[in-house]
């Protein structure tokens, strides 16, 4: 139990928020589209990458 309280387990817990957090705008932005599956398909792998990019820019230590 006392490994669920250390502060090095909390902020590993934190890392996959931003994860999280845009693949859920990915999901309700690709729910709300009314285009064929193959643009969505497409949409999807573009959004991700680019979000993928972003998290990496976020979290980049300078």
């Amino acid at each position: 139990m006392q490994i669920l309280n250390s502060p090095k387990f909390q902020f590993n817990r934190l890392r996959l928020l931003p994860y999280i957090a845009l693949g859920g705008l990915i999901f309700y932005f690709n729910s709300q589209l009314e285009f064929n599956y193959l643009i969505k398909g497409y949409l999807t792998l573009m959004e991700c990458q680019l979000c993928t990019l972003l998290i990496y820019l976020m979290n980049k230590k300078t």
